[in-house]
């Protein structure tokens, strides 16, 4: 079963040089690795693949606007394998990621539609003295173990609705023969996506998210799951360096991070379903823990954005289809326009 593998980046090329050989250096190796480029200068982050020229895995830099999704799309209609993974350009893969991935999918090649690896906290040893010069996203590491550690009361007091879709469908294949190796989940993180190729062809990343896109990778795999099953691969490690970029703007990025979510939901759910009730609790308690932890300028912005997003959210519940995707097109502009005031 051959493999390709798609890296959406801009302006990273430091964590590419780490990334790159160790991706190549897989058993078995991709077929093709396209970097689909969006940085200000395209040379240095060329620098990274040449650098692998001496090895036989096809690799392709093409440039490209910023925007993960449309990104990811471009690099998706280069692939022609069974299976291809979207990583980012700071995922780190263990050795035996790539073979472990696989091992899963041949057990039920037409019935899972998705794999995820599992994140561990430490790179392979090879790789650590390397990235010990790479910045990593301390900020980003600290929001994550707080919203982390909060998870279990707030998901009691107020479900993630993503999750109550998602779980829909695990209910479905709940007796299913399973690969021993592997687990049914929710979701993938973006960090260490794969898909069948001839599924997420079906679907494609959501482009309307622009930019840094909150939620697309939530949103694709809600998607596999209407195509088989969603799992998770326990041997196949990846870690993820989560190298600082300039994010979005904190007062885009918090309504995008309330908009996105309420469309994903909305365009996996039927205006009737109950699911879409639970947003509002979900939201204002997602609200209230940025709130509470906005010690930044940054953050004081992005809790602004979300209580933006919030105010448009009226009347956008109600829609499905095409209206749906006009709403969130308007309300995103109108995000954009109030943050550069």
């Amino acid at each position: 079963m051959d493999y390709s593998v798609v890296i959406a980046t801009r302006n990273r090329p430091e964590v590419l040089f780490q990334s790159i050989p160790i991706l190549i250096a897989q058993d078995p190796p991709p077929k093709l690795v396209a970097i689909i480029d969006s940085s200000d200068s395209f040379q240095p982050v060329w620098n990274a693949p040449n650098g692998a020229s001496g090895s036989k895995v096809e690799m392709i830099h093409n440039s490209a606007p910023p925007g993960l999704c449309r990104q990811r799309n471009l690099g998706l209609q280069l692939v022609n394998t069974e299976v291809v993974f979207f990583l980012d350009d700071d995922s780190i893969l263990h050795p035996g990621f790539a073979s472990a991935i696989l091992k899963v999918y041949s057990f039920d090649p037409s019935g899972i539609s998705a794999v995820g690896g599992t994140e561990v906290h430490q790179p392979p040893l090879l790789f650590a003295t390397g990235l010990a010069d790479i910045p990593k996203d301390e900020g980003y590491t600290s929001r994550q173990s707080i919203t982390s550690k909060s998870a279990g009361w707030r998901d009691r007091l107020a479900p993630d609705p993503i999750k109550l879709i998602a779980n829909e469908h695990i209910k479905r294949i709940s007796t299913r023969a399973l690969p021993p190796d592997a687990k049914p989940v929710e979701t993938i993180t973006g960090f260490r996506m794969t898909f069948r190729t001839e599924v997420v062809r079906r679907f494609g990343f959501e482009e309307a998210f622009t930019r840094y896109a909150p939620f697309e990778d939530r949103d694709a795999s809600l998607q596999a799951w209407r195509h088989g099953t969603v799992l998770a691969a326990r041997n196949a490690w990846v870690y993820h360096h989560r190298q600082p970029g300039k994010r979005e703007r904190g007062f885009v990025l918090g309504a995008s991070q309330i908009l996105n979510l309420a469309y994903v939901v909305c365009k996996n759910t039927v205006p009737t379903s109950p699911i879409r009730k639970t947003l509002y609790r979900h939201i204002a308690m997602k609200l209230a823990t940025t709130a509470l932890f906005a010690f930044r300028r940054y953050d004081r912005h992005r809790t602004l954005g979300q209580m933006f997003a919030l105010r448009k959210l009226p009347g956008f519940l109600n829609l499905e289809g095409e209206p749906l995707r006009s709403a969130y097109t308007r309300i995103a502009d109108e995000i954009n326009r109030s943050s550069s005031k």
